[in-house]
């Protein structure tokens, strides 16, 4: 009776950790449900198009699957927009509230994962990682740089292919843990699930070496790679699906599109980067779109020069910090999925730094956030404490208003516009007046 008492007491508390986490970013995000279609920001041709409109027959869903659509190849972020339609038409109160969910679960998922990551690298209390992992997942619900995936229509390629993926990370550690081939044969199938909802997830295969590594794998061992090639085969098929995807519309690596020369991309790249971790920290004026500082054929502006340089001095300071499995796990989660969105690789992006992209890689950085806040707590004394704990509520507060505030900017069309513009005059008029 005693065993299952504790037991009880602790799936209370998971279940009610959850039901908090449900409750908090619906309260950040319920303005979404009555915003409408952007129908001049993609709306237009991403969700409202022949695929959508095409019904649920053996025909459309095969085009679906068998053809690329303006360089794109997304086929289960159609085919959710498909379902949608089919049932409820153009009604966005459904569209919005369907990402919604889809957010929430993937809150979920994280909760659960960081756990596992947790009661692995450290040696902490079940007790305390379960309230660790419920602040990694509500910094990352309600979070204003994931506010564009959740409230874009067009971008619910993000939230689809992070559910997958999130899946497959779940069934990888199960794999790990157990060695039973059922959980290996998940993974691959909710690998491939999150590739058709979006590209980013061909980095998959980098994040099982760490979740390896993690594991007590050593990385010159074969038993380390083994599991893992099939997964590189796999990515690698999808990334050239993704590149042909890409050439059908004129973009990409394999057109013949100017692009950026290898150098100015290493720089522009560290600058991506440096932004991306900037503003996931430090979540303040943020555009969604984010202009490259010069065009293609032009020469860099001096200032993005000292960016690599400055991310080497940044690595050097935390260097001894960064071997430690839990900063490892955290930079390692934010490091490999913003990779794609760095322009290393040529593709088709009108900006250096877009907010949706870091969806997944901001929950590394509330991994490090949280932990090292939890170490401090406890070794500190009675005020310090207090401090620490309201401090934390006032960041978590700051982070749900800002979010909020941010939802009612995806309006509408016109509503996106007139934020981007205005935070863009603001700027330009503090570069004249400086």
């Amino acid at each position: 009776m005693k065993l299952n008492f504790r037991k009880m007491t602790w799936g209370y508390r998971v279940s009610s950790y959850i039901i908090l986490l449900v409750i908090g970013t619906f309260l950040v995000y319920f303005p979404i449900l009555d915003n409408r279609f952007l129908m001049n920001w993609d709306d237009q041709w991403v969700v409202v198009n022949r695929y959508t409109e095409g019904g649920v027959n053996f025909e459309n869903i095969s085009a679906i699957f068998l053809e690329f659509y303006s360089s794109q190849y997304a086929p289960f972020n159609e085919l959710f927009y498909l379902f949608l339609y089919r049932f409820f038409g153009y009604d966005s109160y459904v569209f919005h509230f369907a990402c919604l969910v889809i957010h929430i679960i993937n809150i979920i998922l994280i909760f659960f994962i960081s756990i596992k990551l947790l009661r692995n690298v450290s040696a902490i209390k079940a007790d305390h990682a379960l309230i660790i992992s419920f602040l990694i997942s509500l910094y990352f619900g309600i979070h204003p740089f994931n506010v564009e995936a959740v409230s874009w229509i067009s971008a619910s390629k993000v939230l689809i292919y992070a559910t997958f993926y999130l899946l497959a990370t779940i069934s990888y550690i199960s794999y790990l843990e157990r060695k039973e081939l059922k959980h290996y044969l998940l993974t691959a199938l909710f690998f491939t699930c999150s590739f058709f909802g979006k590209e980013q997830a061909v980095i998959f295969p980098l994040w099982m070496m760490v979740l390896n590594l993690m594991y007590g794998y050593q990385f010159f061992e074969w038993k380390t790679w083994r599991g893992v090639i099939p997964f590189f085969v796999l990515s690698l098929s999808f990334g050239i699906l993704t590149m042909l995807s890409q050439l059908e519309a004129g973009y990409g690596v394999l057109s013949k599109e100017a692009t950026y020369p290898i150098w100015q991309r290493f720089f522009l790249g560290s600058y991506a980067y440096f932004e991306y971790l900037l503003k996931i920290v430090f979540p303040f004026k943020l555009y969604y779109l984010y202009p490259f500082p010069s065009n293609v054929g032009s020469p860099l502006p001096n200032w993005i020069l000292i960016y690599p340089l400055l991310i080497c001095v940044i690595g050097f300071s935390f260097w001894k910090v960064i071997k430690s499995p839990p900063f490892f796990i955290g930079i390692a989660i934010f490091t490999l999925h913003i990779l794609l969105a760095l322009h290393i690789i040529p593709l088709s992006r009108h900006a250096v730094v877009a907010d949706r992209y870091a969806y997944i890689s901001s929950i590394g950085i509330g991994f490090i956030i949280f932990y090292y806040l939890y170490l401090l707590y406890g070794r500190s004394n009675h005020y310090i404490k207090k401090s620490l704990l309201v401090g934390v509520i006032l960041f978590l507060i700051y982070l749900g208003k800002y979010s909020h505030t941010r939802t009612y900017e995806w309006h509408d069309s016109e509503s996106v516009k007139n934020r981007i513009t205005h935070l863009l005059k603001k700027d330009l008029a503090n570069l004249s007046a400086s």
